[in-house]
């Protein structure tokens, strides 16, 4: 509650949440994965973005996205 300000107290906020994962095997002690996730809040009116863009100007916005490369090694 406190990342979005005082104006959203008692104001109902609902954040969907998506993330893909797709993992390929390379041998059986090997896995490389890359996973994408996108959030998007849907807000009250009078109640600005939750996330930030952009940290020098604290621009706000309803919409978060990451993505992610990983190996994993099984031993």
């Amino acid at each position: 509650p406190s990342a979005i300000g005082s104006t959203a107290i008692n104001k109902q906020v609902q954040i969907n949440a998506l993330t893909i994962t797709y993992g390929y095997l390379v041998d059986p002690a090997l896995e490389l994965r890359a996973e994408a996730r996108l959030d998007r809040a849907t807000l009250p009116s009078g109640v600005s973005g939750i996330y930030t863009t952009n940290f020098a100007t604290s621009a706000n916005t309803n919409n978060a996205s990451s993505a992610s490369v990983q190996a994993v090694y099984k031993f």
